[in-house]
C-alpha cells in the first residue's frame, strides 16, 4: 500500500492540476478563439471553473505538498540518525534524498494540458455554427488621405436647395485665406452641363494636367457635390486629381465661384482681374478648361508662401 507521504504528494499534485487546467482553458479561449472557432471554457461543469473551486484547490494542494515534503525531511533524518556510514578513513558519507513532489506535480500539468487540449478539437471538430468574424483594424483617418487620394464613396443626395432669387457678389481682394472646416447652412444647386464637361475634357486631353487636392466651402449646400463633378470632368480628360473634397471655410467674407491656388513668386490678388498664367503649365490648362466650360468666375490664389508642388481647385459661393 502506499505511504501515507506518497498518497499527500499526489493527491496535493492533483489538486493543483485543477486549477492549471482552467488556466490552459482560458489560454485557449484567448490566444486560440480564431482557431478553435469556439470557446470551450463554458462547456465545463460550472462548479469545476467556479473561482472559489480553483482558490480551494489551489490551497490544499500547497498544503499536501507541504505535509508530504515535511514528511520526507523527518524519514530521512531518522533513517540517517538511526544508521550513519564511514568510508575506510573514517570519515562519514552524507546521505541525500531528491525532493518527490516535483515529478507528480509535473504528470498533473501535464495531465490537464493534455485535457485541454482534448477538449478544444473536440468540442472544435463538432461546432456547427458561423465562424468568429475576424478583428478588424481601426479605419484610416481621412486627413491622411488628403495628398495620397483616398477610395471612392457614394456622394451624398443634395437635400437642401437656395431660395429662388437669391442674389450673389464676387469678392475682390481674397488672398486664398482657406482652412480646413465644417459649417452648415442653406445650399445651392450647380451642375455640369454635357456641354461643360465635354468642353473641360478637350481642354485637358494629352495635357500635363494635375490637381492635387480639391476644396470646397463647407457653409455652401452644393459646394461638395459641384467639386466632385469637376473632378470627374478633369480625371476622364486623364488629368491626375484626388479622390476626396476637403471641407473648407474662409477666413474672411464668403468668396464666390472656383479659385485655382498654386505657388508663383507674385501675388495672384489682382482687383478686378485675375494676373497671366501660361497656358503650357499645369495651373494654365486647368484655368484654361474651366474658362472654356464657361463656368462664371475662375479666380486665383496663392503667392510665393504656397507650397511649389500645390495645385489646389476650391469651389466658393454661387455666382450670380
Amino acid at each position: 500500500m502506499p505511504s501515507v507521504e506518497q498518497s499527500e504528494r499526489i493527491g496535493g499534485a492533483a489538486f493543483l492540476g485543477v486549477p492549471a487546467l482552467d488556466c490552459f482553458v482560458s489560454f485557449l479561449d484567448t490566444y486560440a478563439r480564431i482557431e478553435l472557432l469556439v470557446g470551450i471554457h463554458h462547456y465545463f461543469p460550472s462548479w469545476l471553473t467556479n473561482p472559489v473551486t480553483q482558490f480551494v484547490c489551489l490551497i490544499l494542494g500547497l498544503f499536501l505538498l507541504y505535509l508530504s515534503n515535511n514528511r520526507q525531511l523527518q524519514r530521512v533524518y531518522q533513517e540517517a540518525k538511526g544508521s550513519r556510514l564511514f568510508d575506510g578513513s573514517g570519515n562519514e558519507i552524507a546521505r541525500t534524498e531528491k525532493l518527490k513532489w516535483p515529478l507528480p506535480v509535473a504528470v498533473s500539468f501535464a495531465i490537464a494540458f493534455a485535457v485541454s487540449l482534448i477538449a478544444a478539437v473536440s468540442y472544435a471538430l463538432a461546432y456547427e455554427g458561423p465562424p468568429i468574424p475576424s478583428i478588424k483594424s481601426p479605419p484610416v483617418p481621412l486627413i491622411t488621405y488628403v495628398r495620397t487620394g483616398r477610395p471612392s464613396y457614394p456622394r451624398p443626395p443634395v437635400t437642401q436647395e437656395c431660395a429662388p432669387g437669391a442674389s450673389c457678389a464676387t469678392s475682390s481682394g481674397q488672398q486664398g485665406g482657406i482652412t480646413a472646416g465644417v459649417v452648415n447652412i442653406a445650399s445651392a444647386d450647380r451642375h455640369l452641363s454635357p456641354e461643360q464637361k465635354a468642353a473641360i475634357v478637350s481642354a485637358v486631353q494629352g495635357k500635363l494636367c494635375r490637381i492635387t487636392m480639391a476644396g470646397a466651402l463647407s457653409n455652401v449646400g452644393d459646394a461638395q457635390n459641384y467639386a466632385l463633378e469637376l473632378l470627374d470632368a478633369f480625371r476622364s480628360g486623364g488629368c491626375i486629381v484626388p479622390d476626396d473634397v476637403v471641407p473648407l471655410i474662409s477666413t474672411r467674407e464668403m468668396w464666390r465661384g472656383i479659385k485655382v491656388v498654386y505657388h508663383d513668386a507674385i501675388s495672384h490678388v489682382q482687383k478686378g482681374g485675375r494676373v497671366y498664367t501660361a497656358s503650357d503649365t499645369p495651373p494654365g490648362v486647368i484655368l484654361n478648361a474651366l474658362d472654356s466650360a464657361h463656368l462664371g468666375p475662375v479666380v486665383v490664389g496663392g503667392d510665393a508662401d504656397t507650397p511649389k508642388d500645390m495645385i489646389q481647385l476650391a469651389v466658393g459661393g454661387r455666382p450670380n
